[in-house]
């Protein structure tokens, strides 16, 4: 070895030796009096495994002799990374990966079969050996997310596949929150968490379900047009247009007017009246609303309703008869039932009850007080006896009124017939006369003829029909038989084989029966006084 100056050895790093990792970015330092190899910054394994530096050492001799040596330093790897997480949703590229940032990081539909591909998972740890070797499972983020719907199976040592273990509903859970945990085998063991959201995208798999199953509402039949008279609601437990529902009257052909009775808003099921409603034609009121949600193929569900019309006074009284006729007899005592009239009323009870009066007796003076009516029955009853002679035909106005407001009424007409009783005797009247007189004259000589017509007795019967049929007949006085008497006209003559001239009677009486043909009959007796050239004279008692 020299000495001195000539063994004064220096060293120094080769700045540029053309090679890989040789230059100023070198971590390796020497110390130039000792030689001490040692760094100048940390190492990285996973930047560079090994670090290479030509050391250059020479003497400060003259004519110095350098040296040169090859320095290699292998890096030996610690566990200094965890492991890298990423997560891919199925469909998407590569570069689509799934942070937290984001709502949902897969979706995956309901309904969908058992191994569905949810997401890709890989894992890469950039260290080496045991410290890169990674195991990794799926955790429930919350106690309200689970990992069983889930499978998650390791495809290759960086690359896990997220399927469903289960057929999933979204009613019942819409988002599960997952975290991805990764641990490498590192001593220590480094862990890496990575959120996993996973949401249940819909299917219309439901279909709206109304608040009753079914609904019945009662209403008055005066419910103007246009008035809600029931909301119905359906709920779909679907999403947007899924749960999107509307509504409709199912036509029928069995309800007849029902379709033009109601209609429903299609949005909020609101049903209103749009027709009058009328109890006495239908009380009840049966439909069926349906209610349709949009998804594709849409789903309905139907719903009845049941509708009671509630009645009113809206009807008035109606007679069974616009007219009625009548007949009774007259001299009937009080009382006697004359005949019944009938009335109803479409209104339900109380509103069907109705009163009945005798409004007035048209065209028949003197009689407003000889008849009543039974404001329930309808019976009409006489108030005074009727007297035929007096008034044959009497016609009233029977009014039905009902009990409530507004007090509807209706008119019916009657007429009433007296029937004849034999209650007048025969009055017998001078021919001419304008009234019933006592005496007759008739004037006769001795030379009247056989068949001479003395005269005519006149009589009158106030009664009708056999009651007036009038006959008369001689009681008596006529011995020889002198006279004839029409027993019909009451023409009374001379007799057919009568000479007036030898007649030697000065006076004589004869007794004229005059009767009518009733049961009973009643009789009127005329007594004729006769003398030559005198006057016959006729008394009536």
């Amino acid at each position: 070895m020299d000495r001195g100056m000539n063994g004064q050895v220096h060293y120094a790093i080769v700045p540029h030796g053309g090679r890989r990792n040789v230059g100023t970015d070198n971590p390796l330092t020497v110390d130039p009096i000792t030689g001490q190899l040692s760094l100048q910054r940390s190492l990285d394994y996973e930047r560079h495994h090994t670090h290479v530096a030509i050391v250059a050492a020479h003497d400060s001799g003259p004519a110095s002799v350098t040296a040169y040596a090859r320095v290699v330093v292998h890096v030996t790897d610690v566990n200094d990374n965890a492991p890298r997480i990423q997560v891919h949703a199925t469909g998407n590229t590569v570069d689509d990966v799934i942070g937290g940032e984001r709502d949902c990081d897969a979706e995956v539909g309901e309904n969908q079969p058992t191994g569905t591909i949810v997401a890709q998972v890989t894992v890469v740890d950039v260290d080496s050996g045991d410290n890169r070797r990674t195991t990794c499972r799926l955790e429930a983020a919350n106690n309200r997310s689970s990992t069983t719907a889930f499978a998650f199976q390791r495809v290759h040592a960086a690359m896990m596949m997220v399927s469903t273990a289960a057929m999933l509903d979204r009613e019942r859970a819409d988002v599960y929150r997952l975290t991805v945990v990764c641990v490498d085998g590192g001593q220590p063991a480094l862990k890496t968490r990575l959120p996993l959201t996973v949401c249940v995208s819909d299917s219309n798999d439901n279909s709206p379900e109304f608040e009753a199953a079914h609904y019945a509402i009662s209403i008055g039949e005066d419910t103007a047009v246009g008035t809600v008279v029931l909301r119905v609601t359906a709920r779909d437990n679907d999403l947007r247009q899924n749960g999107e529902v509307h509504y409709q009257i199912q036509r029928s052909n069995n309800e007849g007017d029902v379709d033009n009775l109601f209609a429903i808003d299609s949005h909020d099921g609101s049903i209103t009246t749009a027709g009058a409603l009328d109890f006495e034609n239908q009380p009840q009121l049966h439909f069926v609303i349906v209610a349709t949600d949009r998804g594709h193929p849409p789903l309905s569900t139907v719903v009845p309703v049941k509708v009671l019309v509630l009645d009113v006074n809206d009807e008035r009284p109606q007679f069974t008869k616009p007219e009625y006729e009548f007949a009774t007899y007259e001299n009937e005592p009080i009382g006697t039932e004359v005949g019944v009239v009938s009335a109803t009323d479409a209104d339900s009870p109380p509103y069907d009850r109705f009163r009945l009066y005798v409004l007035n007796v048209a065209e028949s003076a003197g009689t407003d007080d000889l008849f009543s009516v039974d404001m329930r029955t309808g019976r009409l009853v006489t108030l005074a006896p009727l007297d035929r002679e007096v008034c044959a035909v009497h016609r009233l106005t029977i009014v039905a009124r009902d009990d409530h407001p507004p007090h509807f009424t209706s008119t019916s007409n009657v007429t009433v017939r007296v029937l004849d009783r034999n209650d007048n005797a025969p009055l017998v009247a001078v021919a001419g006369a304008p009234s019933v007189v006592s005496v007759l004259s008739f004037n006769v000589s001795a030379q009247a003829s056989p068949g001479h017509l003395l005269g005519i007795i006149r009589a009158a019967d106030a009664d009708s029909g056999t009651n007036a049929q009038l006959r008369w007949s001689v009681a008596g006085g006529d011995d020889r038989h002198l006279l004839v008497l029409d027993e019909h006209t009451g023409r009374l003559s001379v007799g057919r084989q009568t000479d007036m001239s030898l007649i030697d009677i000065d006076r004589f009486k004869l007794s004229v029966i005059v009767s009518d043909a009733g049961l009973p009959p009643k009789a009127t007796v005329v007594e004729v006084f006769c003398q030559n050239y005198s006057l016959f004279i006729v008394k009536c008692k």
